[in-house]
């Protein structure tokens, strides 16, 4: 799913980068199921206070570094290069 984009983007050789594409044994469905079940199994007992203020400080610490950049001009360029990217492609297998 995520794949494709960065391959684009980036243009990378077919089947890279390999850690965004998943296989799933059964439908993806049922492997988030499982995973979701996973998840709650292990939350079993914990201390809900202490998980939640730590994701919080966690959250705050992501945003501020997402945020350190003008986030448009990223954006921005990241589009570009989704487009020129697909350009290349689609003008490369052209005969």
């Amino acid at each position: 799913m995520l794949a494709a984009p960065y391959n684009l983007a980036l243009g990378l050789p077919a089947g890279t980068p390999r850690h965004y594409a998943f296989e799933f044994a059964g439908t993806r469905r049922e492997f988030i199921e499982d995973v979701y079940a996973s998840l709650n199994d292990a939350g079993e007992g914990v201390d809900h206070a202490v998980v939640t203020a730590e994701a919080l400080v966690a959250f705050r610490k992501n945003v501020d570094v997402y945020t350190e950049e003008p986030v448009a001009l990223d954006a921005a360029r990241g589009a570009a290069n989704l487009v020129a990217g697909g350009a290349r492609r689609v003008f490369a297998a052209r005969p």
